[in-house]
């Protein structure tokens, strides 16, 4: 007598167990697969935050050398703004020569040497795209204003190379100084009052140590 035992699979049981087995391997290597992905996302998010913060940090880094110059360059108008305050209408020739000659001691002018090294190359290399556009426009404006200031200087270096000094009366001396340290003294107060407003929270937001000013040299 033949038959099929009633505990027996039924080749439709094997079938269903052999498509439920198949989906939950497929499950499995799709879950490997996502799991692959989200991995690598996520180290390529990490590459890119670190790059932010590399590119940001010596921007910074960049950014602080800047500002203590400009601060020491300030310090020397200023300085210089002082003295040529001693100047009358009435002063004698003696006098004028006295102004001269205490100016002339301390440097009739010492700007600031701004760099831009590391910012030109975040531009050129294309890592300025790593950075946060909202950062980027706080950043920009130091450098864009530390460019109109190093032209500044090359002007006001070329007007002074180029005169003879000789032959200008100390009166016309004296007073072409004062112009030139009344541009540059404004110059420099305007970035530095941009330093003042943005700067701090740069450094504050990415962890960044300002520098002792007193370590950097013009």
């Amino acid at each position: 007598m033949t038959g099929t035992p009633q505990n027996s699979e039924s080749t439709l049981d094997k079938y269903k167990r052999l498509v439920v087995k198949g989906i939950a391997e497929i499950s499995l290597i799709m879950v490997g697969i996502l799991g692959a992905f989200a991995i690598e996302d996520w180290q390529d998010q990490k590459k890119q935050e670190k790059l932010v913060r590399d590119t940001i940090q010596i921007t910074l880094a960049e950014l602080s050398s800047n500002r203590c110059k400009l601060i020491k360059a300030h310090e020397h108008q200023t300085q210089v703004r002082n003295i040529l305050k001693k100047r009358k209408s009435n002063s004698t020739e003696q006098e004028l020569k006295d102004i001269f000659q205490s100016i002339y001691r301390i440097s009739i002018i010492q700007p600031a040497s701004l760099m831009s090294t590391a910012w030109e190359t975040s531009i050129a290399t294309g890592a300025v795209r790593n950075i946060p556009l909202k950062d980027a426009t706080i950043i920009a404006p130091f450098y864009h204003n530390s460019t109109r200031y190093e032209r500044l200087v090359e002007n006001i270096i070329s007007e002074m190379t180029k005169n003879d000094f000789q032959e200008i009366p100390l009166k016309n001396i004296l007073k072409g100084v004062a112009g030139s340290n009344d541009s540059l003294w404004w110059a420099e107060f305007r970035i530095l009052d941009l330093y003042k407003a943005n700067f701090a929270q740069l450094a504050k937001k990415y962890k960044f140590e300002v520098k002792d000013c007193a370590k950097i040299d013009l």
